[in-house]
């Protein structure tokens, strides 16, 4: 046999041997050396003090908290009231975030929820909103209304019971925005979750009650829970007292001990009489008041010419017969004399006719009941 060229040995394939290890290509790598080295843990970027990750964990706490508010959609009752929990321990440090748009917008169906416990919950966190930054729920006014509204006529007595407990602690962070907002469709809620009749005035017999949707299952249940109807009670007092401007009985204590007779005399001397208020000299300088930026209460005539245009008020400014409560719903109210008006002339007979029964009974509803007397004593005059 010839003798191989060194060429050719290039690709003849080597035996392998027994007992032997495999031979290394002639290109190998030795790696069997060792090196010293510097180990380091990782370290966090520290945020400043303005920034969502002021925790110094380096988490974006707004997106974190984005992240959560799909469980207060989760199936679970208990998920979501926990959910609930933590969003109210957590309101003082994400109040100013943006992820508070995405809380409340994910918050606010929960006033139909079906769980009683998810819905008492929800009041302390509106509640906790209200104490750290009310604008909050100002800005949610709209949604706010809808879902109360739709709590009063809901088709489950418990979550319109309930509907009253919402009120309260609205009422006492951004009332005046509420009843600006809606308030003919509140005060029919009212009177749908307590059970009462609405009576229109002046008109026939056959016609004389308005349906209020009111079904005997619901006001039996009202009925038979007294705490629940005290409740209610106590948030149509105080819709009623703020959207007509009437003072609660401790504010009109306090009015009385801190202005003395003299006081009074000499204001009711000096005072302008009210239709030339507009054009007296202002006491302080107000260099921007033609523009009117901060005046919310309209002049009473003007209110008049304005309503009369269209909700057919007669000429001395009382709503008239023809202009029904449907009618109303569609405007918004934005002075308490208009307000005031639609009252005495739609609610005041109905509300009127209900509490001394209330009175009679006696206990918390009692009570209750003989401080909204007093108040509707005070509207009227």
């Amino acid at each position: 046999m010839a003798k191989k060229t060194v060429r050719q040995q290039d690709f003849m394939k080597k035996k392998l041997k027994v007992g032997k290890p495999k031979q290394k290509p002639s290109n190998v790598t030795d790696t069997s050396f060792q090196m010293k080295r510097i180990s380091l843990p990782s370290q966090t970027r520290i945020s400043g003090p303005g920034s969502s990750k002021g925790d110094g964990s380096g988490i974006d706490l707004n997106a974190e908290m984005v992240k959560r508010v799909t469980l207060l959609r989760h199936h679970s009752d208990v998920t979501r009231k926990e959910t609930v929990i933590y969003y109210e321990s957590m309101i003082p440090r994400i109040i100013h975030l943006p992820c508070m748009s995405n809380l409340m917008q994910a918050a606010i169906p929960l006033i139909c929820d079906s769980s009683k416990q998810v819905r008492d919950e929800l009041v302390k966190l509106f509640d906790t909103i209200g104490k750290n930054d009310p604008n909050v729920l100002k800005l949610q006014i709209r949604a706010l209304t809808l879902y109360l509204n739709n709590a009063m006529t809901h088709i489950i007595t418990p979550i319109q019971r309930d509907a009253g407990m919402f009120m309260q602690v609205l009422m006492r962070y951004c009332g005046d925005d509420l009843v600006r907002q809606a308030w003919i469709k509140m005060l029919k809620g009212f009177f749908q979750v307590l059970g009462w009749t609405l009576t229109a005035p002046n008109s026939s017999k056959k016609a004389q009650t308005t349906s209020m949707g009111i079904t005997s299952s619901s006001v039996v249940s009202m009925n038979k829970n007294k705490k629940h109807k005290n409740e209610n009670l106590k948030a149509m007092l105080e819709f009623i007292r703020i959207g007509t401007g009437a003072l609660s009985t401790q504010e009109q204590n306090d009015q009385t001990a801190t202005q003395s007779d003299a006081d009074a005399a000499a204001a009711a001397a000096t005072a302008a009489p009210a239709p030339y208020l507009p054009y007296m000299i202002p006491e302080f300088p107000q260099p921007y008041a033609y523009l009117k930026l901060f005046i919310k209460q309209f002049a009473q005539d003007s209110v008049s010419r304005a309503t009369n245009s269209s909700t057919n008020l007669n000429s001395t400014g009382a709503v008239s017969d023809d202009a029904s409560l449907q009618e109303l719903e569609t405007l918004s109210f934005e002075d308490p004399v208009t307000r005031t008006k639609i009252f005495q002339q739609y609610f005041y007979p109905s509300i009127k006719r209900q509490l001394p029964a209330l009175i009679k009974d006696g206990g918390e509803c009692g009570r209750t009941a003989h401080s909204f007397s007093n108040v509707l004593q005070q509207i009227i005059e």
